[in-house]
């Protein structure tokens, strides 16, 4: 069996702002079609295989944390918030108070959660276009940095 890393993701922001729905998107390559609020947090997993030089690849498991976002859990959020390689932060774009509280989450997780130093740390900012109908490309990019 090959040798396989554990990559461990953080996904947070608001609730309602489609957390849950992209990391269905992501490990399941479909849309969610019935979404729930996520009490806690839920991981789902994808593995991911990369090329390397010389014809090797390299299998990594990726673990997506989707951290409920209701506020009135925001005391007991800081338990799933382990060592993580990676942060994802995700805001609806048709509710400007879910761009601003992205500076509260990230601060909430950078508070209570030690970065990995197996791997370069990431951070992403997603946007969604959360709307009545709800379609797959609906996920937006916005930003990367180190």
């Amino acid at each position: 069996m090959a040798d396989v890393d554990k990559v461990r993701i953080l996904v947070v922001g608001d609730s309602g702002v489609g957390k849950s729905s992209l990391v269905h998107l992501i490990c399941h390559d479909e849309p969610l079609t019935k979404s729930s609020w996520t009490v806690g947090c839920s991981v789902d997993v994808k593995l991911h295989e990369t090329s390397a030089v010389g014809n090797t690849s390299k299998l990594f498991c990726v673990e997506l944390w989707d951290i409920g976002g209701f506020s009135g859990h925001e005391s007991s959020r800081s338990i799933f918030y382990q060592p993580t390689h990676g942060l994802i932060l995700v805001h609806d774009l048709t509710n400007w108070k879910s761009y601003a509280n992205l500076t509260k989450w990230l601060a909430e997780v950078m508070n209570g959660s030690p970065v990995s130093s197996e791997f370069e740390s990431a951070l992403f900012r997603i946007a969604n276009a959360c709307t009545s109908q709800r379609s797959p490309g609906s996920f937006y990019l916005m930003l990367l940095l180190k």
